[in-house]
């Protein structure tokens, strides 16, 4: 039979299980069992799960040198102490399998405080009509939970279990006191819950405009600049490849890379090198193919799209804090299409350059082909809709948090000072603010015919000189457009992200490396704070760890999802099986059964079976005695050694479960004094409760989940709806 294996991070696996009804020895009251309402105890075990971030699990009470931590989900059975109680000096005593109970070194210790008491079998799988339609939990704090289908992956699956309540099949629609956690559920099995702070990673993703500055030789010495932003990287790379091993913080990179959408460029959208991945050494590698194309287009490049392609599928985990951080030159392109002078952030004479026209014929067939020059947004968003997207979901609250892609900038600065000698650009300036004044009024071609006759008068290249005192102010204007753009991004009033602007220079590239180095460093810290249980701990230090980076894990660790719950992933609280305004029903209670269960109930039934159909006859069972020695035999496996008298109702002894069938609702004393037509009936009913769980024992496979990955014997479990019991 195929079974889904269960997984976990830490190295005690979740074991959520309900009794089992097979033989336990005379000591197996050392579990704590369910009271039922009139005191007595069931046959149900009282079950633990963990409820925090990270829980810690101790081998003795109070003893840390021994502690393994694990995340929430995960189901102990209660197991009483050696003098009878249910805790000793502060600590519940634990076991992931009933059958392990006397076996010390398998029994753990765990704090109250960081588990809730789980009393019954049954658990509500949530539904969702609508977006104004669907399960939700009422927390303590009067906030409310809702489920939202759609937020859950697909591989996973919600439950709210329900902790109290008498066997929870009497109340029909609630209200029922309910934990509610989401697990996931894949070919090895399920894991733990999806929302555990201990298991958060981080993921960068960087965004990298490949354009032909990348290609400048820089006079401080000679370097071109892309072996710059190299030894950026490998020095940001080195620093997390370090800090992530010996945390054991799973960090991510990934890098994407943007130009302008132009005939030349190589690739007319962005391209993802890496994808985000845990392989640091890719990551570098895919960095270095980077050196930049010479396109010779316009100023503006197409950063939105590169910043749309990073916001997407790239790799991007559920359980992380995310960053993008941009690296660029040039402005943004913001039109959809062919831009015009609409566009232009200067009013110098020859703006008219950029209309990439030449309806006068100066250019006598359009040698610089203009019209070629200049990129377009292929996005179809502006930077508030970049922003949007990145903190689309717009909440402060709760798993939201997790959803926002943080948005970071790095302005690369191109001095105009660095690619003209003084004298030279001082010569630029003087004949530009002198030639503005006398060409300003003038017609384009007018414009022309002055300045070549002054170049032929002076012997000068006039025209040279006007079209690179043009690039020089234009090159100034959109030079702070694009620090302005990139702060806008990096810095928007839904979050405040990290900008610098970087001169391609030695100094400057230190500092930055060491800027971002530092930060990212601090937030590997954290994770790594908040993965082994010192969650407090890094919140009492956050005035000296918060920056940019780091911001965005406090924030989740702080979040107000009720008053703190969002440190407590699985969330208590109460819930019905219908919404309260429509009535709709928008949960299905389901009952967690052990395979092991079924199969001694159907042993029991089997037995039963064949010794009273040699009873047919109502005279054969008139012994009373004799009837309860066969009841007795009959149930010796399921009844687990309990005495049973003549008013004895079977199930009680047999199962808790809310079996439909009314074979087992009768007495040792009913059997009695049965009439043959009602004994054929009963018999009927046994048989036909059997073929029901063979039924169920023997069919779809995949129902039946291991749960327990450390036993040796991996029991079974399945939740099966009310309707399908026998």
């Amino acid at each position: 039979m195929n079974s889904l294996a269960f997984t976990c991070s830490s190295r005690l696996v979740l074991t959520l299980a309900l009794i089992a009804s097979v033989a336990f020895s005379a000591n197996a009251a050392e579990l704590v069992r369910v009271k039922r309402k009139d005191g007595t105890e069931s046959q149900i075990f009282q079950k633990l799960i963990t409820v925090g971030a990270v829980n810690q699990v101790h081998e003795q009470p109070n003893d840390k040198s021994k502690v393994t931590r694990i995340g929430p989900y995960n189901v102990f059975f209660h197991v009483k102490t050696d003098s009878g109680d249910v805790q000793q000096n502060g600590f519940y005593r634990v076991v992931e399998d009933p059958k392990d109970r006397n076996d010390p070194s398998k029994c753990r210790w765990i704090k109250p405080e960081d588990v809730q008491v789980w009393a019954t079998r049954f658990a509500i799988k949530p539904t969702q009509v609508n977006k104004e339609t669907t399960f939700q939990v009422d927390l303590p704090s009067g906030l409310k939970y809702e489920y939202v289908a759609e937020e859950v992956p697909e591989d996973a699956t919600a439950y709210s279990f329900v902790l109290e309540g008498g066997d929870g099949a009497e109340e029909e629609n609630g209200p029922f006191k309910v934990a509610f956690c989401e697990v996931r559920v894949d070919d090895k099995g399920i894991s733990a819950s999806l929302n555990q702070l201990g298991e958060m990673s981080l993921e960068i993703c960087f965004v990298l405009e490949d354009e032909g500055f990348l290609q400048i030789d820089y006079k401080d010495d000679g370097k071109k600049f892309y072996e710059y932003v190299h030894a950026l990287g490998e020095s940001w790379a080195s620093t997390i490849k370090n800090l992530s091993a010996a945390d054991k913080v799973p960090v991510k990179l990934g890098l994407v890379i943007f130009s302008d959408s132009h005939p030349k460029s190589t690739s007319q959208k962005p391209r993802v090198v890496v994808p985000l991945t845990s392989n640091i050494g890719q990551w570098v590698a895919g960095l270095k193919s980077v050196v930049g194309q010479n396109i010779d287009g316009d100023y503006q490049n197409d950063g939105l799209s590169g910043m749309a392609t990073a916001l997407g599928n790239i790799g991007w985990t559920e359980n992380s804090a995310k960053h993008v951080v941009f690296m660029g030159n040039g402005p943004f392109q913001t039109q959809q299409g062919r831009g015009r002078t609409s566009d232009l952030p200067i009013n110098h004479y020859l703006n008219w350059l950029f209309d990439r026209t030449d309806p006068e014929g100066i250019w006598d067939g359009d040698p610089l082909k203009w019209e070629d020059a200049f990129g377009v947004n292929k996005s179809g968003k502006l930077a508030e809709g970049i922003i949007a997207e990145a903190y689309r979901m717009g909440g402060q609250k709760g798993d939201e948090l997790r959803r926002w892609k943080h948005l970071h900038a790095i302005h690369i600065g191109q001095t105009i000072e660095q690619q003209y000698e003084p004298e030279e650009l001082a010569g630029i300036r003087k004949f530009n603010a002198e030639t503005d004044k006398i060409l300003r009024p003038l017609s384009p071609s007018g414009q022309i015919d002055v300045i070549m006759e002054v170049g032929k008068n002076l012997q000068i290249d006039a025209l040279g000189m006007s079209i690179r005192a043009w690039m020089v102010e234009a090159f100034d204007k959109y030079d702070a457009r694009a620090q302005e753009e990139m702060r806008g991004l990096a810095q928007s009033q839904t979050y405040q992200g990290y900008y610098t602007h970087m001169n391609p220079e030695a100094s400057e590239v230190d500092r930055v490396t060491q800027e971002l180095g530092e930060k990212i460093k601090a937030a590997i810290q954290v994770i790594a704070d908040v993965s082994t249980g010192k969650e407090q701990q890094a919140m009492e230090n956050k005035t000296q760890s918060e920056n940019e980076l780091t911001r965005p894990i406090f924030r989740i660790i702080g979040g107000k999802l009720s008053q703190g719950d969002l440190m407590k992933p699985v969330k208590v609280g109460s819930a019905t099986l219908r919404d309260s305004r429509s009535g709709r029903a928008v949960g299905e209670k389901v009952v967690m059964v052990s395979h092991d269960e079924l199969f001694a109930l159907n042993t029991a039934l089997n037995a039963m079976y064949d010794r009273f159909n040699k009873s047919r006859k109502a005279a054969a069972r008139q012994n009373t005695k004799e009837v309860l020695d066969k009841v007795q035999a009959s149930l010796a496996t399921a009844a687990s050694g309990q005495q049973i008298s003549a008013d004895t109702q079977l199930q009680s002894v047999i199962t808790d479960l809310p079996l439909r069938t009314e074979a087992l609702k009768l007495t040792a004393g009913d059997i009695a004094v049965m009439s043959t037509s009602a004994f054929d009936a009963w018999l009927g009913d046994v048989q036909l409760a059997q073929t029901q769980i063979k039924d169920l024992l023997n069919g779809d496979p995949l129902r039946w989940i291991i749960i327990n990955g450390l036993s040796e014997n991996k029991t079974k479990y399945s939740f099966l709806r009310l309707s399908e019991l026998p």
